[in-house]
């Protein structure tokens, strides 16, 4: 039962079935569109809306200002801090702590520039984020493992590895730090 007729004629002809240069970049256009639909979905800002991931609040910074009088404070005096981010269900008995790095500053400029900064001052330091930060993530489909554990970010700020000591503090300077920069200069 065969219902085409022997003398059909193709559906195209061949000159039908070639592609004009404005077809290609309209092509191209459909591939990189999709392509930046699919990786707005599986990891960009529609993610969490697509798929009911909680939208966290910024974490507020928590402030050490006990450690003051033991000495263990920023470049610039002020108290060192972090953040912390309750878990719930299985993971709430369970910690993630995370060190910021920043590294040693090297020369008197550098620890003094970074005075001015997140990286030597509390007073610089604003609320964060963990939604979308890796490990730090509260998305149960980007960590599997640790989505829903107690996080707590501690933040760098005395430009010595977390190390500093502000015994002997000259003019709200970390003594560690200075001392680093002194044996720095010393050429070693």
């Amino acid at each position: 039962m065969d219902m085409v007729p022997a003398s059909a004629e193709p559906l195209l002809h061949p000159e039908q079935c070639q592609l004009r240069p404005s077809d290609h970049r309209r092509w191209w256009v459909l591939v990189a569109a999709a392509l930046l639909l699919m990786l707005l979905v599986t990891v960009g800002p529609l993610h969490p809306m697509l798929f009911g991931v909680p939208q966290s609040e910024p974490v507020a910074l928590i402030l050490l200002t006990a450690a003051q009088e033991k000495g263990a404070v920023c470049l610039d005096g002020t108290p060192p801090g972090y953040h912390l981010q309750r878990g719930s269900g299985d993971g709430s008995s369970s910690w993630h702590i995370h060190l910021q790095g920043g590294g040693w500053c090297g020369t008197v400029n550098d620890c003094s520039n970074r005075r001015m900064s997140d990286l030597g001052s509390s007073k610089f330091m604003k609320p964060i984020q963990f939604t979308g930060a890796g490990i730090l993530s509260s998305d149960h489909l980007q960590n599997p493992d640790f989505y829903n554990w107690n996080k707590a970010y501690v933040r760098y700020c005395d430009g010595a590895s977390f190390s500093g000591d502000a015994e002997g503090q000259a003019e709200g300077w970390n003594h560690t730090a200075l001392q680093r920069i002194a044996y720095l200069s010393s050429g070693y």
